[in-house]
């Protein structure tokens, strides 16, 4: 509810910026409008969980990194014993 009047305020206050006529207000009009737009996608999504971002979970995948393989293919090394 708070994330919903946060944002009805900032369109708000956006759109009286806007309808003057002076350059910096608009500016600023505009600005006020993108963070209300991006406080309305964070509404959408919701805001009851309260849990850590998945990239802060610890998992147990290894390391982020991939790790360095030798780059021959069972063909290739079977192409070479071939010709010998």
């Amino acid at each position: 509810m708070t994330v919903a009047l946060t944002a009805g305020l900032l369109v708000a206050g956006a759109v009286y910026l806007l309808l003057k006529r002076e350059m910096l207000r608009v500016i600023l009009g505009f600005v006020l409008l993108g963070h209300a737009a991006n406080l309305i996608i964070m509404a959408a999504g919701g805001t009851s969980r309260r849990e850590a971002p998945s990239a802060a979970r610890k998992t147990s995948r290894g390391s982020p990194t991939p790790s360095r393989r030798p780059s021959c293919s069972p063909r290739s090394s079977s192409r070479s014993r071939s010709r010998s």
